[in-house]
């Protein structure tokens, strides 16, 4: 099974497409079209193409450092690949209410990182934004993958790319991942380069844009924080040089594999489904055959597929009768552009 792929058999569609989208942003930056304003600050993660940028690694980085100066900070997302539809409160800032099918698997996995946080999914991110202020008292707003979705206003934009992708090169949607035209750039606030240590690479791949991005710059990559029982309480830790299958359902699984290798976990079979996967008890049984073929003595996963598991016990429960399982737990670490974040969350929250 893959994940998101680009179709270039579309390309016929791509051109309509960057149309449509050009001519909805155009409409409103001549403000025919109004958005949302909140009466708190909002800043906007998200980025040019579709999936597997570290968006969501870096949306909980920026609650986490908000939520340091003090603030109560409310996240809103549409909860992608979510079963429920309308407006679902995640987290009331005290607990965690919604599993991944209701509330979605990205926003029930901020919730549980970040206790304090008002989550809330709707399609309509300005009225989950309303009730995480006006009921639950968020003082500022994440909008999590919002660089699109302009009908919530917002006073930072913050947008991802991943450094190692020319997105110049990168067809428009269907035909390929890129979500509209590079001039929609001129509308951030701040670049963030992902998934490049190294600096001179990460600010080659921004010198890429400076033809559409003159702003400032920074850059970050996703190391291990820890790798941890699923659940958190239970299970044994994880011995150096245990094989393990390692299997993920998101966008960037080379991503996943390469970041377990460098944390010296050896894998003995991978496994790899969709974005957002569903897991289902026949894709429980084919882990458990392919980790006995491979001599795999525990299952690693992401933080993120821990989620949608534990979400349904039964399956999990499958999993871990066969073997333990682990999860890969995420962190940001910034490489530049250090000052540059700070100054614009300082901004939001109203100090220098």
């Amino acid at each position: 099974m893959r994940g998101l792929r680009p179709f270039p058999v579309l390309l016929p569609l791509s051109y309509p497409y960057g149309c449509a989208a050009g001519v909805r942003n155009w409409l409103y930056d001549a403000r025919i079209l109004t958005a949302v304003r909140l009466d708190v600050p909002v800043v906007s993660i998200g980025n040019l193409t579709a999936g597997g940028t570290g968006k969501t690694p870096f949306t909980g980085e920026v609650v986490r450092r908000l939520q340091e100066r003090g603030l109560r900070v409310g996240v809103v997302s549409r909860g992608y690949g979510r079963a429920s539809r309308g407006t679902v409160v995640v987290a009331d800032g005290e607990k965690v209410l919604a599993g991944p099918r209701e509330g979605g698997d990205e926003p029930v996995m901020l919730a549980r990182r970040h206790p304090g946080t008002v989550v809330v999914v709707a399609g309509r991110r300005g009225d989950a934004g309303r009730i995480a202020v006006e009921t639950f008292g968020a003082q500022v707003i994440v909008m999590d993958d919002g660089f699109q979705h302009r009908a919530l206003a917002r006073d930072v934009n913050i947008v991802i790319i991943d450094g190692r992708m020319d997105i110049r090169r990168e067809r428009l949607l269907p035909a390929g991942l890129r979500r509209e035209w590079l001039s929609g750039l001129r509308r951030a606030d701040l670049l963030a380069v992902a998934k490049i240590a190294d600096e001179p690479a990460a600010r080659a791949a921004a010198g890429r844009l400076c033809r559409w991005f003159k702003g400032p710059v920074a850059a970050f990559t996703l190391c291990t924080e820890e790798v941890a029982g699923v659940p958190a309480r239970g299970g044994t830790l994880l011995q150096p040089g245990t094989p393990v299958l390692a299997f993920s359902g998101i966008a960037d699984h080379g991503g996943f594999l390469e970041t377990a290798r460098s944390a010296g976990l050896k894998l003995a079979a991978a496994e790899r489904f969709d974005d957002h996967h569903r897991y289902t008890e026949s894709d429980v049984l084919r882990l458990i055959g392919t980790a006995r073929a491979s001599g795999a003595a525990a299952f690693l996963t992401t933080e993120k597929d821990a989620v949608r598991l534990d979400g349904t016990p039964a399956l999990a429960g499958l999993l871990r009768s066969a073997a333990p399982l682990y999860e890969m737990r995420m962190r940001v670490r910034m490489v530049f552009g250090e000052e540059a974040l700070s100054r614009l969350l300082g901004s939001l929250a109203g100090v220098s």
